[in-house]
């Protein structure tokens, strides 16, 4: 039988210990709001996690960050993390793209771009007359559709289709440009031109310099455990979350009901965050609003098998001097693409040796996920060895397989998440967020649960009638 405990009202509860609620947790306890995390699995960190095995540094899911937002910056530096940063080789500019059985360097110039063989002279020529194409009056465009119409087929092959698939494992005729590539979006809507835009953007004198890609000395683990190892009790894994229950005529506050080994707790809370993924999200939210909960069983996630794979530097022809290689769906290999890993970093690999991470799955080839790990270590083997020259079997095997890994953003998006600020602004205290919500990149995570934390600390200074602490930065 169940041990049913009820607690006293705390100010926040938030539920999942990925990045997400992770960050959130942490500002909130830096801003001096008392918060109590619950994570289901027996870890924190979601997606990110790291594993050492014979000298090979591993990352599971994501293995790079680039400091495009401040948020990550100052989460990294108030987590007293900087001396841990671990910078990429500058070789990792070079990045390669997949065409007719062989890598093909990504032009980094004009010059370059003009006599690179990646794209054909009519592909080249064909961007002379973008700055004259007019701007469609589509409001929620496919990315397929809008490079066609602006750069060409080739370019879509080429160069936009296989980002697409190492950023989301997506498919460029069903994700949206405005929902995952605003930037793009917005260089037609204020230029009128994409590359008209990219070269006045090119000459702003105001513009930032390129951020530095990096991660840790122990891989991106290192933050998640170390928000967590800051919260202390404050997080608690293995701790799920059965249902959460809105305030009403008799209970002012939320009621959330957590299992943890045979006991039952129900928490009541003044502000509930959910950072669950939305699958798990549209479960907790049941009783608050059926359009939000219909709209979020439709985001769709691609399965995804991270295959690692190590060899003796001397077993592979190819210098491997860049960050990787992405597979163009067009072209007929199944991987979706390859990290040089050990080139993008100091101590990924043990001496003479290399570890190249590959990535495979996505809704390219979702049904490659269900294969048996040894089954899609070869099947990445044979492709990397005619492609890279390798002479030898790889003395390492890892795979990791996600059968959700990453939201996709497809045609719709921005109205799904409507409904999701409506059932936010008719529970006040109620706050949703992940990677499905405002960006699927670690930072975007980061600097997501950073404004939900300065939010929730404004309506308590408010409620309260305390000072803000001087750490929230607006």
């Amino acid at each position: 039988m169940l041990e049913l405990t009820i607690s006293d009202t705390v100010p926040v509860v938030i539920i999942g210990g990925g990045i997400s609620g992770l960050s959130t947790a942490f500002w909130l306890d830096n801003f001096g709001i008392p918060v109590s995390l619950f994570e289901a699995d027996e870890r924190v960190g979601g997606v990110i996690n790291t594993t050492l095995k014979d000298g090979f540094l591993i990352e599971h899911g994501p293995s790079t960050l680039q400091g495009r937002t401040n948020e990550l910056l100052e989460t990294i530096d108030a987590a007293g993390l900087k001396d841990e940063v671990l910078y990429a080789n500058d070789i990792q500019k070079y990045r390669y793209i997949l065409k007719r059985g062989k890598p093909v360097p990504i032009p980094l110039s004009p010059v370059s771009f003009a006599t690179t063989n990646l794209f054909s002279l009519s592909a080249k020529l064909r961007l002379l007359g973008e700055p004259f194409i007019k701007p469609s009056g589509e409001t929620d465009e496919s990315v397929a559709d809008f490079v066609i119409r602006r750069l060409g087929k080739e370019i879509l092959d080429y160069a936009v289709a296989p980002f697409v698939g190492g950023i989301y494992a997506g498919d460029p005729e069903k994700i949206s440009l405005r929902s995952t590539f605003p930037r793009l979006h917005a260089l037609e809507r204020e230029y009128g031109s994409v590359i008209g835009g990219m070269v006045k953007k090119m000459f702003d004198k105001s513009k930032s310099p390129r951020p530095k890609l990096f991660s840790f000395r122990n891989g991106l683990k290192t933050l998640p455990e170390k928000l967590a190892n800051i919260l202390g009790d404050k997080a608690e894994t293995k701790s799920e979350v059965k249902n959460i229950l809105p305030p009403n005529e008799s209970a002012s506050c939320y009621e959330v009901t957590v299992e943890k080994g045979g006991t039952t707790k129900i928490i009541k809370a003044d502000s509930v965050v959910v950072s669950t993924p939305s699958f798990q999200t549209a479960k907790l939210i049941e009783p608050f609003s059926s359009d939000a909960v219909n709209d979020l069983r439709t985001i769709e996630y691609t399965p995804m098998a991270v295959v690692a794979l190590g060899y003796k530097r001397k077993d592979i022809e190819h210098p491997l001097n860049g960050f990787g290689m992405l597979s163009p769906p067009c072209e007929p290999h199944k991987f979706l693409g390859s990290l040089w890993t050990s080139s993008i970093f100091i101590g990924r690999a043990p001496d003479g040796s290399v570890l190249l991470t590959n990535f495979i799955g996505g809704s390219r080839h979702p049904e490659l996920t269900e294969l048996e790990p040894e089954k899609l270590a070869e099947l990445v083997h044979s492709s990397l060895e005619k492609l890279l020259g390798i002479r030898a079997k790889p003395i390492l095997k890892e795979v990791y397989i996600q059968k959700k890994a990453i939201p996709q953003y497809t045609i719709g998006y921005h109205e799904k998440m409507n409904s999701l600020e409506e059932v936010e602004r008719k529970y006040p205290g109620l706050y949703i967020t992940g990677a499905f919500r405002g960006g699927v990149s670690v930072e975007d995570c980061i600097a997501n649960g950073k404004a939900t934390a300065v939010k929730i600390s404004e309506n308590f200074s408010k409620q309260n009638n305390v000072p803000l602490r001087e750490a929230i930065d607006v």
